[in-house]
């Protein structure tokens, strides 16, 4: 079934609590399922690539006692992956270096079909562990991210060359929040 069909037949579930991982803060998904999905949600998301299930809207944060700090989007959108930097490490100095998540998310719905959906056009987002201070990373397309030097940076790999911006890499940083262009990425053809 394609996403837009049925779109009145869906309900709103959220996930167990999930550990954020080396933090003591947790998150919850919020999901629609469609009526015409066979079975049950599977809860068990924690370790899958990119931390997130098909149509999950928004997310939910818990303090370490499982008290809400508050929802990521102020509206639902459609979050297609949540990144942590080291997440499967116990190396105590890696994590240190935790302090931001990535995200992919649609805010708008961009494609006209009448819902924000998988569909949409995604955009990196960061915000703090907490889900506070969620802020875009660009509004150029990007079809990959890796973190960079303990995250402090991200290398983006943008979806296509625009007029303005003649480049298809470049070093995100999270402190100044500024983007430059990666000159030796650039001149690989």
């Amino acid at each position: 079934m394609l996403e837009n069909e049925n779109l009145s037949e869906f309900s709103i579930l959220n996930s167990e609590p999930i550990k954020i991982p080396n933090s003591e803060l947790y998150y919850v998904t919020v999901e629609k399922k469609y009526r015409s999905q066979d079975g049950e949600m599977d809860i068990e998301i924690a370790h899958t690539p990119n931390m997130v299930r098909q149509n999950t809207i928004n997310f939910l944060f818990l303090d370490k006692q499982q008290s809400e700090l508050g929802k990521l989007l102020p509206g639902n959108g459609s979050i297609t992956s949540m990144s942590v930097l080291n997440r499967f490490t116990e190396n105590p100095e890696e994590l240190k270096q935790i302090k931001h998540i990535a995200y992919y998310i649609a805010t708008k719905d961009t494609n006209e079909d009448g819902i924000i959906d998988s569909a949409d056009q995604h955009y990196v987002y960061l915000s703090d562990l907490n889900g506070k201070n969620l802020k875009k990373v660009t509004d150029r397309k990007v079809k990959r991210f890796r973190w960079l030097n303990q995250g402090k940076e991200m290398i983006l790999t943008f979806d296509q060359k625009d007029h303005k911006n003649d480049f298809d890499y470049a070093i995100y940083n999270l402190e100044t929040n500024e983007i430059r262009p990666t000159e030796k990425l650039n001149e690989i053809e």
